[in-house]
């Protein structure tokens, strides 16, 4: 059995959506834990169980409505007490997503098979355009080399954008293994998630996931890109219009947390450096 996790926050608008595609293609033993960051959420997801009590797959709510950030959400909701056998592998769905292709027992045994974190296939929310959903690690380059960096805008097939994004995962339609990948659709082994420790709570909102994969690294647990699986997800479905200034700074506060944890020796001298490039590049997103 896997278990289906799902933090919502805000996300009143989009969850019918993520919970119909879950009910017509999960094909497997499967159960939902909706976890939820916000009243609004919980009274959304209370009401939608009492309007769909012919759902096929069980849906259980946890959470009281208090923001404890996604990393902890994510965790709690791994350890929700449902009354059901404990799930061989969690399933972590962003409540901006729609799952699109069918998952059935021989799928998920096939994910378990890598014995590794997986990453799945990420489209935009028009379920074409594909997401750079598993990367490699980021570097000092990566400021003008990520998805939304001045080198990989002006020049998209620049070797390190490419080393960066991995656009070759979507050509190639293979497994093939990454330094991590997105948590806004992540099958996790139980066994894998509970040697790791799940994510770390520090990071609040964003770059937990590319803390899991060094996590992973470290304990020589591998990291793979699967796309049997795929998702549309449509960036920015959890806030309505432009990025919040809380959530702009939580992700930025975490490229900050991420250089400190993993960061070794020489690379700490430059300390001051990579966090008057992180403070830049906050405020050019919020002023630009």
């Amino acid at each position: 059995m896997i278990r289906v996790v799902v933090v919502s926050y805000r996300n009143e608008a989009t969850l019918d959506s993520l919970l119909g595609s879950l009910g017509e293609k999960l094909r497997t033993k499967a159960e939902i834990v909706m976890w939820t960051n916000d009243e609004g959420s919980r009274a959304f997801l209370e009401d939608w169980k009492r309007r769909h009590l012919s759902f096929p797959l069980p849906v259980f709510v946890g959470g009281d409505g208090t923001n404890v950030g996604f990393s902890k959400a994510c965790n709690r909701a791994a350890t929700f007490e449902t009354g059901s056998p404990k799930a061989d592998a969690f399933f972590f769905v962003n409540p901006d997503a729609r799952l699109l292709t069918p998952v059935e027992d021989a799928d998920v045994s096939a994910l378990l098979s890598h014995h590794a974190i997986v990453g799945i296939r990420v489209y935009d929310g028009d379920a074409k355009t594909p997401q750079a959903s598993s990367r490699g690690f980021p570097s000092f380059a990566t400021a003008i080399t990520g998805r939304e960096g001045f080198l990989t805008r002006l020049w998209p097939g620049n070797p390190w954008s490419q080393r960066y994004l991995r656009p070759d995962l979507f050509e190639k339609n293979g497994v093939a293994r990454v330094d991590w990948a997105s948590g806004s659709g992540l099958f996790a082994p139980r066994d894998l998630w509970e040697r790791l420790g799940g994510f770390d709570e520090r990071f609040f909102l964003y770059v937990e996931d590319v803390d899991l994969g060094r996590k992973a690294q470290a304990a020589g647990i591998p990291v793979v890109h699967d796309p049997r699986l795929a998702i549309a997800h449509s960036i920015g479905g959890s806030y309505a219009g432009r990025r919040s200034y809380r959530a702009d700074l939580h992700h930025h506060r975490g490229m900050w947390k991420y250089y400190l944890k993993w960061s070794r020796g020489p690379r700490l001298l430059l300390a001051p450096l990579v966090l008057l490039g992180i403070l830049a590049r906050f405020l050019l997103r919020r002023f630009a």
